[in-house]
């Protein structure tokens, strides 16, 4: 036990008690400061679909390092269901830093080949030399999707996964629907 002094009030008391209260309600009110909220997941979210259903254009994102340290390089894999015609994506893949500034614009070509388990796959790089992917907003404007032989097709509905790597990945386009999911 501590020793007994007068603390309050002259009274003898065990004092090693009353300065762990205090330092204990010290480390629990500095868990109370109000902290900022995360943004939520973005919306709309993805709808379960029936398999008998056309697929959806999925889109999903790696990165060298975790996105953690500079410079940015990612890979967007972008993948769909063999149940559809898509078998290529164009349009403008753009990215800004974590104010929102634009650092960064290319094109996005990406040919979808080699089912790989119902799936037909393919890539599409990016880099960002001057910081870490997870300080990295990237967004995809889907202008054209076409089919085996090159022609014009309407796009599928979109579903981007949320990234573990990027700050942000979205994706938009003339015509074209997308959801969000985990």
């Amino acid at each position: 036990m501590g020793n007994r002094v007068p603390c309050a009030g002259g009274r003898a008391t065990d004092c090693s008690w009353i300065h762990l209260a205090v330092a204990l309600a010290g480390v629990l009110g500095a868990g109370c400061v109000e902290q900022p909220t995360p943004p939520g997941a973005p919306e709309p979210a993805c709808e379960p679909r029936s398999i008998r259903e056309p697929g959806r254009l999925n889109i999903d994102s790696a990165a060298e390092n975790y996105g953690v340290t500079p410079p940015c390089r990612a890979t967007l894999t972008v993948a769909v269901a063999a149940n559809t015609d898509l078998r290529g994506v164009a349009g403008r893949l753009r990215l800004f830093d974590a104010d929102g500034n634009a650092v960064g614009e290319n094109a996005l070509s990406v040919s979808l080949a080699d089912p790989d388990g119902g799936m037909f796959r393919g890539e599409q790089a990016l880099s960002r030399p001057e910081g870490p992917c997870r300080e990295t907003v990237v967004k995809l404007d889907i202008e054209r999707c076409s089919n085996a032989d090159g022609a014009l097709i309407s796009c599928p509905e979109v579903r981007v996964r949320a990234s573990t790597v990027l700050q942000r990945l979205d994706a938009q386009g003339a015509e074209v629907s997308v959801c969000y999911s985990d």
